[in-house]
């Protein structure tokens, strides 16, 4: 299988993971909010907030595990190897293109008949782009500047 192919598959794998997390705590959030508990009441600021830590997670967990399968065994790191740069520059465009790709099918299948009210990523636009917008920057941040420095 090929470099590129892994690193779609484990990036696609990792947006499907995180986004069933994100459902999944929006949910018991939703859940908690009618039940007779003094929880108190769940704002939409509550679940921005989930999908964005979600989005922040799942773009620097798949940013690593990217990098790991896309790069070349050797020993250390991924990050310390030869070609991390480019690796790693791979894994970033990977990701924005397979969110561009989500973003687009979504716009043309489930979001035709305006705003979708609702807490959960892909049934929101507005919910879905927090989501992908968190999930490419905190990979970009990973990139260029969590990566150490090039050896010298």
């Amino acid at each position: 299988m090929s470099r590129l192919v892994r690193i779609l598959l484990v990036t696609l794998l990792y947006l499907v993971g995180f986004d069933l997390l994100g459902v999944l705590a929006c949910s018991i959030f939703d859940v908690a909010s009618v039940l007779p508990l003094k929880i108190g009441n769940t704002s939409t600021m509550l679940f921005y907030t989930v999908w964005i830590v979600d989005g922040i997670f799942c773009g620097l967990l798949s940013y690593d595990a990217g990098g790991r399968i896309g790069s070349e065994k050797g020993p250390g790191d991924w990050t310390s190897r030869e070609g991390a740069g480019r690796t790693g520059l791979l894994v970033v465009v990977m990701q924005c293109l397979l969110v561009a790709g989500l973003w687009t099918l979504s716009r043309l299948f489930l979001w035709q008949r305006g705003i979708v009210s609702g807490i959960i990523a892909p049934d929101n636009p507005r919910l879905t782009l927090v989501f992908a917008a968190s999930i490419v920057i905190s990979a970009a941040v990973a990139h260029f500047q969590l990566r150490p420095a090039p050896p010298e």
